[in-house]
């Protein structure tokens, strides 16, 4: 399999932290192996299951936790169910803009281990059609990339909906490639949508995808399912 390999320097911002600035990315995202995930969805959403596209071995299972204290909402696991380490987390608090993200760097089998890295998926706009984050790289650097709502974009041999809000692309924000991308599957009651990865980009990263997504994701649900009990209340 070919790997994107990224060359980048981290230079010092004035809040402190280091910024990845992307130099080149080899080789081109067009001439690597584009990587598919299909997320489904059980008839009650208590979890979301996750399988390599055209397999039926499940690589993730990622567990919803609904207003439970201290809990995270969601939480990524490296095997087929509970029982399987934990890779990453998400917290959603309503009450805040962000999410926050935890990757494991032990597998686990707490969702509140000592070893997890923090950060944060940072919504950009009020419509909440752009959050921002940060992948950190195994040798200290951080790459700053951003999921971006899309209506223009999809994973290959699917399309977009003008009327979806669960449709996305996230993009390397110094260069404005698109490094993975969420296309929602609309009228499918199994299958939730599928991940499209666009190379080989380090330990993490595709855990770092399937959290974030599926938290953006989690929230619109539930955004929809709150609507939809103060209709019938």
């Amino acid at each position: 399999m070919a790997t994107t390999s990224i060359q980048a320097n981290a230079v010092p911002i004035s809040d402190g932290k280091a910024r990845l600035i992307t130099e080149t990315a080899s080789p081109a995202l067009e001439s690597v192996v584009k990587r598919r995930f299909d997320i489904k969805k059980p008839n009650v959403f208590t979890h979301y299951d996750i399988y390599p596209e055209d397999s039926n071995t499940m690589l993730h299972f990622v567990s919803i936790s609904n207003f439970t204290s201290n809990k995270p909402d969601l939480t990524l696991h490296a095997g087929p169910d509970t029982q399987a380490p934990v890779l990453a987390v998400s917290h959603m608090p309503m009450s805040t803009r962000h999410f926050k993200i935890g990757l494991s760097h032990s597998s686990s089998s707490s969702p509140l281990g000592d070893d997890m890295e923090w950060e944060n998926l940072e919504k950009q706009s009020v419509k909440g059609n752009e959050y921002h984050m940060v992948f950190p790289m195994e040798d200290g650097r951080r790459w700053e990339l951003a999921w971006k709502r899309t209506h223009g974009h999809a994973v290959d041999n699917k399309e977009t909906s003008s009327l979806s809000m669960r449709d996305w692309k996230l993009v390397d924000l110094q260069t404005g490639q698109v490094v993975a991308l969420f296309t929602n599957e609309r009228w499918s009651i199994v299958k939730t949508g599928t991940v499209q990865i666009n190379g080989e980009f380090g330990k993490g990263f595709d855990q770092l995808v399937f959290i974030t997504v599926l938290s953006l994701y989690e929230k619109v649900r539930r955004r929809h399912q709150r609507g939809a009990w103060y209709a019938h209340s």
